[in-house]
Parts: C-alpha cells; structure tokens; sequence
C-alpha cells in the first residue's frame, strides 16, 4: 500500500518515512531475527534493506514533514549508515524534544536495538507502556530474550506480536525457529508455511522451512524450499549447505558435492562445509578428495577431534596405517573419552600385527563404554589371534550380552564363537 502511495505522491514526506521505517526495521530483523544465518550474511541481508531506506528518505522530505519526522529521518540515516553512536544521541535527543507526541516510542524502540540486551528489554517494555498493542516491540524483545535463553518468554512475545499483527510474516518466522529448536517441528512448520504465505520473497523464510523440512526426513520438499532461498538470494550460502546436507539425504553425491561446493565458494573458511563434502566424496568413492577436504578443515579448525577422527578414517580405508593411527592418537590428546578413537586404532594396530598394543586400545575403549559391544568382539579377535581362546570366548560371551538383539555382527560372533569350543 506504501509502495502505490508513493508510486502516486513521490514527494509526500510521511509516505517516504514510513517505506523506510519499514525496510529499516527488515534490515534490523534480518541482522537480529535470523540467527541461523553466519553473521557476514545477515549483515549483508541487513544492509540490503538499508541501503533500501536511505533510498526512501533521500534528501528533502517536502513540506508536509513535521519536525519531528525530519528527526526520526535523520535517526534512520544514522542508522542505516552504521553510525550506531550518532543514532543513539538522536534517539535520547528525541525523546526530550518530543515526550508526548505521538509515534515517539519508535524511539525506544530504537534505542533497544541499539543496547540490547537487558537494556534492550526495557526499553521495549517503555515503549509498550506507550503503545501497548506494538507489533514490533514484542517482535524485539522476543529476540533480546532468544539471546538470553529465555525461550518460553520469547515465544510468549512473538505470540503476542502476531495477535497484534496476524500478517507479520517475520514474527512466524522467528517463532517457528525457536519452536523447531525445541524439538517441536509440526508446529515450527506451520508457523514457516504462515510466513512464506504472507511475505514469499524472503529468502530466509524458505531457508528455515526447508531446513525444518529436511530435519523431519522431507529431502524433496526440502530441496524444493531451499532451491527458492537460492532462488531468492544466489549468494545464501547457508542455504546451498544445507541443500547439499538434503542431497547425501537422498543418497545423490554428485548433487551434494555440488552444492557443498558452492557453499565453500560463498564461504571459504566454513570448516563444516568441508567436512560434509569430505563426506559426500567419500561415499562417491572419491578417498583422496575426502582427505584433501577434511584436511583444509583441520586447518580451519586444528583442535576438533571429530575431524581428525573422520581423517583417520578415511586413512585408514586407505591403508595408511600410519597416518591413521597419528590421527587417532592425535584425537585421544584432544578428548581422551573418545572411545570411538581408541577402538579404530586398536584395528589399526591389529591390521600391522601389533596385538598387545591393539589389545590395550581395546580394553580402554571398553573401560569407557562398557556397554560396546563391538570392542569386546575386535579385542576377542586379537585375543584369539594371540592364543588366548579362553580370554577370547569371554570377550565374544560379552560382546553378545551387551549387544542389541538387531546388532548386524550377532551371527558372526556367534559361529565365531562356536568354532572356538572343543
């Protein structure tokens, strides 16, 4: 409606005030709001919409602007040149200047998302003691509270903002987030169906669906919804991961490593991107690009251990002893209750005929996880290799006990296990 107000009156003051207090406050929810974006994203979401709003105000807001629109204006030109020292001034200026005339909450509300924070809720709460049905003051302290892990708070504010505003798409968005990360999917979903329902050319909004989606097992819906974040805004490289995740969902590598690619292109330094392709390129067969992917991951993040671990993996299918046991070892440095670690390079052990120390790795995989039962079966092996059939028989005995009735080794211990009986 702003948009043909101002299609037919270009020069009405309070029309451009009001398209660019719109596309301030899409600026500030994209910075604040959307979390799941990296930060260099939702600053380039956010400035977006900025650049949007200085646009708007231009220079010479005509006639009909009332004092105080040109001060509101000049805080909105602070703050969409980034200058948050400037808007702050302003906005307390504002408050002086103006105490009773109408709108002049917007001024805390201003003031919130320049402090944040506790400060930040209060100022919401002056500005509802002004305005009590303000849509966006809710919206705002919703995330200020999201930031303070007060999930129960935040979704009581979003709630309320959407009473006051059934359209407000980002509100939806926002609540349905933080409901997903609850755990509660069918009620995330809906609230990012009402979102997109209302406002379809935001990107983020696919994205927080299509990932919703894909958590529920979805992959087609899913790669549907995040094609439009895409769509919508080529450069989403949160997006391209998370359709890539989808793809290795479906089991279509070549699509995967695609899309993880582009990912890694949009943003070089994301140590998990590579991560995934690793495996991605593992399960295409491609070993060498695995090592190569995991290993600038490690670059990018020398001290996660779930990386070296994934290393030493695919050294070890490789047949890189050596290499795979340095990792393994470099892995139970870093967390020495990685049980997963010392049990693969017992078997790295085992492979170079070094069956005390693969025995050893063995016994302290199991003192970690009791309940393994896939320890006591490699540590029955190097037993029985060894000579040891009564220590063996034991560790299969137990291997058997502690395993799941499903457990796909089951039948192979089980003979394994007969033929050692007299």
């Amino acid at each position: 409606a702003l948009l043909r107000a101002a299609e037919s009156a270009p020069d009405d003051g309070e029309v451009r005030i009001a398209l660019a207090r719109i596309y301030l406050q899409r600026s500030t929810a994209a910075f604040w709001g959307t979390r799941d974006l990296p930060q260099d994203q939702r600053l380039a979401l956010a400035q977006r919409w900025s650049e949007e709003a200085l646009k708007r105000l231009g220079n010479d807001l005509g006639p009909r602007a009332s004092p105080m629109d040109l001060h509101v204006a000049a805080v909105y030109r602070a703050l969409a040149g980034n200058e948050p020292e400037t808007a702050e001034r302003l906005c307390r200026e504002g408050l002086e200047r103006f105490p009773n005339e109408l709108g002049n909450e917007e001024y805390w509300i201003l003031l919130a998302l320049l402090r944040r924070g506790d400060e930040g809720i209060e100022a919401c709460r002056k500005a509802l003691a002004m305005r009590p049905h303000y849509a966006w003051a809710y919206f705002f302290r919703a995330v200020f509270r999201t930031h303070k892990s007060d999930f129960e708070g935040a979704v009581e504010d979003l709630s309320h903002a959407i009473r006051v505003d059934p359209r407000f798409a980002r509100a939806y968005a926002v609540r349905g987030t933080r409901l997903s990360e609850k755990g509660r999917l069918p009620e995330a979903l809906s609230d990012l169906d009402q979102a997109v329902r209302l406002d379809p050319e935001v990107p983020e909004f696919h994205f927080i669906r299509g990932d919703i989606l894909r958590t529920q097992g979805e992959a087609d819906a899913a790669i549907a919804e995040l094609s439009e974040a895409v769509r919508l805004y080529p450069a989403y490289a949160t997006a391209f991961f998370s359709r890539g995740a989808a793809w290795m969902d479906k089991g279509s590598w070549a699509e995967a490593i695609a899309d993880l690619s582009e990912a890694i292109r949009l943003r070089a330094d994301w140590a998990s991107a590579y991560r995934s392709r690793a495996q991605a390129r593992d399960r295409s067969g491609d070993s060498r690009g695995a090592v190569e992917d995991l290993t600038v991951a490690l670059r990018l993040q020398p001290d996660d251990a779930e990386f070296l671990f994934a290393r030493g993996n695919q050294f070890w299918k490789r047949k890189e002893f050596d290499r795979a046991a340095a990792d393994y070892t470099e892995v139970v440095r870093l967390d020495p209750r990685h049980y997963r670690a010392f049990n693969q390079r017992g078997i790295v052990r085992y492979a170079q005929d070094r069956l005390d120390d693969a025995i050893a790795d063995y016994t302290e995989a199991i003192r970690l996880q009791p309940r393994e039962p896939q320890a006591y079966f490699n540590r029955g092996q190097a037993r029985d290799k060894k000579g040891d059939r009564e220590g063996a028989k034991d560790d299969f005995r137990k291997a058997l006990e502690v395993a799941p009735a499903d457990w796909p080794h089951r039948g192979v211990v089980e003979r394994t296990l007969e033929n050692l009986r007299p």
